[in-house]
């Protein structure tokens, strides 16, 4: 019997070393690259809800982002999986991981982000800025006529560009929009999703209407 609980504790001792060997490598390679280039972290809160669809916030705040640093070479945008998987254990770690209070209204958002958070954030991911996106949306309200049906949905979107050197945001505005999503058929109802993605989609139309001013602050 005691032979057996010894192999069972070699075993875990084993592939918990194991484990943290391979962190410790994963770690040391996602910090080390590149070396050139100043590096950029980009951090997307999105709601949660069936209505809700992560990748296609990520993909579209992804886009902005981009078209703000083109031909700012100077600059290498970290792998968005990468830092997600540490700002994650960064909330767990620091009890900010559980959805707000309000489950209906903000649909399990996590909390936002503070500046120390963002700072200590900054310095393990030696990103020179942080572009923090948080979208937010409201419970989708439902309204019918005769001839149709619709949803509308109240869409925050808060863009935020954190500068470590400066230990502040150098550029930080709320966009907010309604989307709605009509059906011509009273017994049916639009449909939620729709709502949501139409009104995130006004609110990164906005934020391309402010790209100069933004690219400005960049450097």
């Amino acid at each position: 019997m005691l032979r057996k609980i010894f192999c069972l504790i070699a075993i875990m001792f084993f592939i918990g070393t194991q484990s943290v060997l391979a962190q410790e490598e994963f770690d040391e390679d996602f910090q080390s690259r590149p070396v050139d280039r100043e590096r950029i972290a980009v951090i997307i809160d999105t709601p949660g809800g069936s209505h809700a669809e992560p990748e296609a916030v990520q993909k579209s705040a992804l886009a902005v982002v981009k078209e703000i640093l083109e031909g700012k070479d100077q600059f290498y945008i970290l792998p968005t999986d990468n830092v997600d998987a540490y700002v994650q254990i960064y909330r767990e770690e620091h009890d900010i991981d559980m959805p707000v209070a309000d489950a209906v209204a903000n649909l399990n958002v996590k909390p936002a982000l503070k500046r120390s958070n963002l700072f200590e954030l900054g310095n393990f991911l030696k990103s020179k800025y942080i572009f923090y996106v948080r979208v937010t949306t409201g419970s989708p309200a439902r309204s019918i006529s005769i001839i149709e049906s619709s949803r509308r949905m109240n869409v925050s979107t808060d863009f935020r560009i954190w500068s470590q050197e400066k230990r502040n945001f150098i550029y930080a505005k709320r966009y907010q929009a309604t989307g709605v999503s009509k059906s011509y058929f009273s017994i049916l109802s639009g449909s939620s999703y729709h709502a949501a993605q139409k009104g995130t989609g006004k609110a990164f139309s906005e934020i391309r209407a402010d790209l100069e001013t933004i690219r400005s602050m960049i450097n």
